[in-house]
């Protein structure tokens, strides 16, 4: 895997915190439990994959995002941090994967554990080196990708870009040849040529307002084809919404599709039988008495947080810097189904799920929302509505706790957040 990493290229997008590494605890634990057989090719340690997420989460979040509910960047950071959740999956099964390759000599005997240990140390130390670059790069492509929705803001004035380098002896050849390099902004060549193109590049583009001295096409789509990339760097995050493309060797490394791992198979999380043995231990939910109380409710929760559109209103996961628009339609909806009765749970579900998965639907996100409260579970769906710029509540699933089979098949996707 080290051919993904590279030298640096141009120009400097700022100056980013390093990555905090993985504590020798958790990467010792983890060391000892796939020696002692507690962890299957399915499990994704916890520990591990919350530290890998972490940090590449905080390199997206260097970026001075605007998360009001209807902004394009409220979406880009969502779609953004659910990819950087993902790739830490995949980056956090590679390791297990390659570790395991040491449990065994060539007569296929169990070594010892000083032998396997001290080779499972190697490769974290590996990766680890590793962490830096592809945090490095989390900060470059959040950072131009929250650029790119400045320019489609300016395209009116600025209809065309120009791709720059610093100029300096630090840049690669072949990115030196894009520099100056003039094509509209909507233009195919920034489908596959936007900066970041490599590990380390710090090449940038300059919004220009004039027609005059653009490049012919097909000279700037050979010297895109020339330049030093790889496939995983064409891309342009501003328009996909991902750093890191499903084509990376570590994808290859899960047991399944990231988008599918499951709570339990995968996360290792509790099953619902588990988790509802003693109910009581549970958070009790407070239901409405009457259609007019859940009425006068949703009222006074539009009065607090009201969108743009009439009768919606909006709740906050702050883990996540998520808004979600509750549309007037839910209300409608709950009134017809009986699900009246349960409505407080939608912020509280929101505001302070148990778990939080994402799940990749094209270029967009669905989201779920799990609480387990004492009588039942309930899981609060919210879909991408890109044409607004919203992430907006879909439905509510009330589950029976003992059973739970609508809120198992929920219990699926990148796992971005838990209690």
């Amino acid at each position: 895997m080290g051919l993904w990493m590279g030298p640096a290229c141009g120009h400097d997008h700022g100056a980013a915190v390093h990555p905090t590494a993985v504590s020798d605890n958790t990467i010792d634990k983890v060391i000892r439990d796939l020696y002692n057989g507690r962890i299957d090719d399915s499990i994704l340690p916890g520990e591990l994959y919350q530290s890998l997420s972490d940090d590449l989460t905080a390199g997206v979040n260097q970026v001075n995002w605007d998360i009001d509910f209807n902004t394009p960047d409220h979406l880009m950071l969502a779609s953004l941090r659910a990819n950087v959740h993902a790739f830490s999956a995949a980056k956090g099964y590679a390791q297990m994967v390659e570790m395991r390759g040491f449990l065994t000599d060539d007569d296929g005997k169990l070594r010892s554990f000083p032998a396997f240990r001290q080779d499972a140390r190697k490769i974290h130390t590996r990766h680890e080196s590793w962490l830096e670059s592809e945090f490095n790069n989390a900060v470059a492509t959040s950072q131009m990708a929250a650029q790119w929705t400045r320019i489609q803001e300016d395209i009116d004035s600025f209809p065309f870009l120009i791709y720059t380098t610093a100029g300096d002896d630090r840049v690669r050849a072949s990115h030196q040849a894009l520099d100056g390099i003039k094509r509209p902004v909507n233009d195919d060549f920034w489908k596959t040529n936007y900066p970041p193109n490599q590990w380390g590049c710090r090449c940038d583009v300059r919004q220009d307002g004039s027609t005059a001295g653009a490049t012919d096409p097909a000279i700037a789509n050979e010297l895109g084809n020339m330049a030093d990339k790889g496939k995983m760097f064409s891309n342009n995050a501003g328009l996909t919404g991902i750093i890191y493309r499903n084509d990376h060797p570590y994808f290859q490394s899960a047991p399944r599709k990231v988008q599918e791992l499951d709570a339990i198979t995968n996360y290792g999380l509790r099953k619902l039988s588990t988790i509802y043995a003693n109910p009581s231990k549970l958070k009790k939910i407070k239901k409405f008495d009457s259609r007019d109380d859940f009425n006068e409710w949703w009222d006074d929760q539009v009065g607090r947080s009201p969108t743009d559109i009439d009768g919606s209103f909006k709740v906050s996961h702050t883990p996540t810097d998520k808004v979600i628009n509750v549309p007037a339609t839910i209300r409608s909806k709950f009134l017809k189904s009986g699900k009246w009765e349960d409505g407080r749970a939608i912020i509280e579900t929101i505001e302070t799920p148990d778990e939080f998965y994402a799940t990749a639907k094209g270029t967009a996100y669905d989201y779920a929302f799990v609480k387990y409260y004492g009588d039942k579970v309930r899981v609060v769906t919210a879909v991408t509505d890109k044409k607004h710029n919203k992430i907006k509540v879909k439905d509510m699933v009330v589950s029976d706790g003992k059973d739970g089979t609508k809120a198992a098949g929920l219990r699926k996707g990148i796992l971005e957040h838990k209690r």
